[in-house]
């Protein structure tokens, strides 16, 4: 069981615009995470092509996919918002990974880099139109221009698009 403040959000995206709630606590159970996790993951067990079916080799890939959305010590994927409709995209595109996969991300705590590159290259081909919704929705809502520092994200992302998908 896993126990925490329970934090209360702002709309915008800033991460300073929450505040935790007075003596509320959110309880996570991990014995029913791990149960809803094998009821989402098992019908992979008939269309894995290349890999054998392993609950908890799928579970440690997908904590570690989930450290780029929030994670102090790593960069995050700015697009994939926990409180947008975005992170339900990414988790289809992390199961639909498995039916043509050759390897898991994580093995045994030994990242496999080549892996990791697999399902990179298929999220950023979803982070540009990401980046370019969430732009439409700060215009309709006639929040702040793009500053400098977006700029420089968008030519970065930019470029990393380019790279990814040159040989497809």
């Amino acid at each position: 069981m896993i126990m925490r403040p329970a934090f209360n959000y702002n709309h915008s995206s800033s991460a300073s615009n929450r505040w935790e709630s007075e003596n509320t606590f959110e309880l996570l159970y991990l014995n029913i995470l791990r149960e809803y996790l094998s009821f989402e993951y098992q019908p992979l067990e008939k269309t894995m092509k290349k890999l054998t079916y392993n609950l908890n080799s799928i579970v440690d890939d997908l904590i570690c996919l989930l450290f780029f959305i929030g994670n102090d010590f790593l960069p995050r994927i700015y697009c994939f918002d926990i409180r947008s409709e975005n992170l339900e995209k990414l988790l289809k595109v992390f199961y639909e990974y498995y039916e043509n996969a050759t390897s898991y991300i994580n093995h045994q705590g030994t990242l496999n880099i080549q892996a990791m590159n697999d399902i990179l290259s298929q999220i950023v081909t979803l982070e540009t139109s990401f980046m370019t919704d969430r732009a439409h929705e700060k215009e309709a809502n006639h929040e702040e221009t793009p500053t400098v520092e977006t700029k420089k994200d968008a030519a970065f992302l930019e470029s990393l698009c380019e790279f990814y998908t040159k040989d497809k």
